[in-house]
């Protein structure tokens, strides 16, 4: 078969969505994190004391992506091909090798193997362009305590709270950190998922390696148990030293726009009932603790109601990576109250490029 170039080839009929697509994803069973990889720039390898490159599946020819060197970042190469390879040593051929400077052993360091699959044109459609799910790693939000997850938007339930004046929708609980490589945090029944941020506060002191106050995000989440890093998807915290008080740990229910996405379109609907005095209401989607944005959502509720639905919508807004979003609820008189409830309140949003 003579390879044509795709610009010769006749154009296709009418799309149904089911026609095949090849594509390359990363290995999750072929793939190697460990801190004992090291960049050696004089014969463009990497270099594991762990000897783990052979027992994790790797092979002469494999393409592999490599993220997790902070001395030099020029060691993160997206595509390379492995020439040569032992336990402890992978070559990494051509001009993808010649990048490859020194770096000693002791960050995280993750190298994985890119494999060849099928997927469908609908499946790369609802990727992106028009409307589309922010989900997945995409996106961190209010946990999903009463939510569900839609094909074309992601939508997730604030459970029953109350509140007595202005404030942002928030998740608390007193917490457990152990002292370990990684710390693990204990939050029974917490639904996070990986990404969300945290804030940490506490009466005595943090186990070395946690600040209070700092916002980390979410990593390796069970049903009872989170682990904290530095930025989303990073490694996880190591603690260290001695601890003491009560520690509390905090999710602002904020949603950060990570990279690749230039511009989405936020909801979110609220039920409120027991407005115990005659009051105006404010229901705002806020852009990095903003209300000032062009598409702003907001909406006042008239005083005088006491149950009622209500939905407010941006318009499509332009993000960068690392811009958040979060609900804000605005009471006009601090000394009222009023509860919002559960499965009828949530936030969505939609990525559209």
């Amino acid at each position: 078969m003579v390879d044509v170039p795709y610009s010769k080839l006749p154009a296709a009929a009418a799309l149904t969505g089911d026609e095949p697509v090849m594509l390359s994803q990363l290995s999750a069973s072929v793939t190697i994190t460990a801190a004992t990889i090291s960049a050696q720039a004089s014969d463009n390898s990497y270099n594991d004391s762990g000897n783990g490159f052979i027992a994790a599946g790797f092979a002469v020819d494999d393409y592999v992506h490599v993220v997790g060197f902070t001395g030099d970042v020029a060691n993160n190469i997206y595509s390379g091909q492995i020439t040569a390879l032992t336990a402890g040593k992978m070559t990494i051929g051509g001009t993808d090798g010649d990048v490859i400077v020194d770096d000693a052993a002791g960050e995280s360091v993750t190298i994985s193997k890119w494999v060849s699959r099928r997927a469908t044109a609908q499946d790369i459609a609802d990727l992106g362009g028009g409307s589309t799910t922010f989900r997945g790693a995409l996106a961190y939000l209010t946990p999903a305590l009463s939510g569900q997850d839609l094909r074309t938007q992601r939508i997730l339930g604030f459970p029953a709270e109350s509140y007595d004046t202005d404030g942002f929708h928030t998740f608390a609980s007193t917490v457990t950190i152990t002292i370990a490589t990684p710390g693990v945090v204990t939050w029974a029944g917490h639904n996070f998922q990986a990404g969300e941020p945290i804030v940490l506060t506490t009466t005595g002191a943090l186990p070395t390696g946690l600040t209070a106050g700092t916002t980390y995000y979410v990593v390796n989440p069970a049903a009872n148990t989170f682990q904290l890093a530095a930025t989303p998807g990073g490694s996880a915290i190591a603690t260290s030293g001695t601890q003491s008080g009560t520690h509390t740990a905090t999710n602002y229910s904020r949603l950060v726009v990570p990279s690749g996405v230039s511009k989405v379109r936020l909801s979110a609907g609220c039920t409120l009932s027991s407005i115990n005095v005659d009051q105006w209401i404010f229901w705002i989607i806020r852009k990095n603790n903003s209300e000032d944005y062009p598409g702003a959502g907001r909406i006042a509720i008239e005083a005088g109601q006491t149950t009622m639905f209500f939905e407010t919508n941006t318009a499509v807004v332009s993000v960068s990576s690392g811009d958040f979003f979060n609900v804000h609820i605005g009471i006009e008189n601090v000394d009222a109250s009023v509860n919002i409830e559960a499965n009828v309140t949530w936030f969505a949003i939609e990525v559209i490029e």
